[in-house]
């Protein structure tokens, strides 16, 4: 399966996220993404440094800034970020390999966005991705 179609299918196909996007952990480069969701490099950079060191401080303080929206730090974990803006929210979850950046909009339960996104991690992390 390509990287878009993992987009396309596992992500979007799931009905529970709106946009997203896959990007390589190491080099930040953009390997799939639905049209029009563009996360700059420093705000790739941000979310990888946090979910690297585990660290998510300046996050709670400052909110998490990804595609030009601010959203507010719900949870922080090692492999994994929730984050919320009014009823809209992100899921962003760390692989071997990948970050997945997911948004889901006020008519999705955050919940299930966030086993959509989790589950596809879980599946990249069995195939060392």
């Amino acid at each position: 399966m390509s990287w878009q179609e993992y987009v396309d299918t596992s992500l979007l196909g799931s009905g529970h996220v709106d946009k997203c996007a896959i990007y390589g952990l190491k080099d930040g480069g953009k390997w799939a993404s639905s049209a029009g969701f563009e996360v700059s490099p420093d705000e790739l950079k941000i979310i990888t440094n946090a979910l690297e060191s585990n660290n998510y401080d300046k996050m709670h303080k400052d909110g998490l800034l990804v595609a030009g929206t601010r959203y507010v730090l719900i949870i922080g974990e090692a492999d994994s970020i929730i984050a919320r803006k009014g009823r809209d929210g992100l899921v962003i979850a760390k692989t071997l390999q990948t970050i997945l950046i997911a948004h889901h909009n006020s008519e999705t339960i955050a919940g299930n966005c966030s086993i959509t996104v989790k589950g596809l991690a879980d599946y990249l992390m069995k195939c060392d991705y």
